[in-house]
């Protein structure tokens, strides 16, 4: 456990670095790939640019996959989403805190981190790296996650109070929702691959199945009186068998990963779904 303390503290003060990671889903009718990678800082100012792929297969033989290359600002309490879908640079705002997202990178999530452990094997060790799979305890897992999770809404100075009682009702829904989620996911597994030299992480692995089932299962059986028994067996039959993997390899954070927004970039215009609604329907 010592060597896992020492891994996390060396871990959450690093302050850039580059990442790639590999989303994998199977379910009885088809296959979905999503690839993320990225580099740049990641603390105290989060400045990343990278390349978002996915791909989808069907069993039946139809095949989808595209990219979509990416910046990601965060400043103040707003982080902005830069991407291309192959004309024009687009952008998303979202209202997240940079003292939310800095939670967790700090000691104290390092120290929640120990917390939560409940088991640690050793599953090949050498000169140069230790790859180890982790138990996390499912209860204390869920408490440190509602600890972190926030649902407070961002209001205007000028709110009414119409308005704040709604967004109380708002946030006390998002917590019952949340807290149903997180009670749900049970003892998590996880498979960590730590450089001996440096402590600092090479590879992640997570088996996202289990607890994602058990959320589904959970979120089924309060549902099952509304529902006829032939589309509850169609569900059940799918949460049963679907897989769900992430794979996250990390490259060397000694190497220049600066970033730096593109003009034309930075000149982007806010994403209008409801432009594209348009332009589907004049197309037609």
């Amino acid at each position: 456990l010592q060597f896992v303390k020492n891994a996390y503290d060396v871990n959450v003060k690093m302050t850039n670095g580059s990442v790639e990671g590999k989303l994998t889903v199977l379910s009885p009718y088809a296959k979905a790939i999503g690839s993320i990678q990225c580099h740049g800082d990641w603390t105290p100012t989060m400045l990343l640019q990278g390349e978002l792929s996915g791909s989808y297969m069907t069993f039946a033989g139809m095949e989808k996959s595209g990219k979509l290359p990416l910046y990601i600002e965060q400043s103040g309490d707003q982080m902005t989403i830069f991407f291309n879908r192959g004309t024009k640079w687009e952008k998303i705002n979202c209202p997240i805190k940079a003292a939310d997202l800095s939670k967790a990178m700090t000691q104290q999530s390092a120290q929640d981190m120990l917390v939560m452990i409940k088991d640690v094997k050793v599953q090949s060790d050498t000169d140069k790296e230790r790859t180890m799979l982790i138990t996390l305890d499912g209860k204390k897992l869920s408490a440190v996650l509602k600890k972190y999770a926030s649902t407070e809404a961002a209001l205007p100075a000028n709110a009414t109070e119409k308005q704040k009682q709604a967004a109380k009702l708002q946030q006390a829904a998002q917590k019952q929702f949340g807290d149903a989620i997180y009670d749900s996911l049970g003892d998590m597994e996880y498979t960590w691959t730590v450089d001996k030299a440096t402590m600092q992480t090479k590879a992640f692995s997570i088996d996202m199945t289990k607890p994602l089932r058990n959320v589904a299962n959970n979120f089924l059986e309060g549902r099952k009186a509304a529902m006829k028994p032939a589309q509850l067996e169609v569900l059940q039959t799918l949460i049963n068998s679907c897989q769900v993997q992430m794979d996250l390899t990390y490259g060397d954070p000694s190497k220049d990963t600066a970033v730096s927004i593109p003009k034309e970039v930075q000149q982007a215009k806010e994403y209008n779904p409801m432009a594209d609604q348009k332009d589907k329907k004049t197309k037609k």
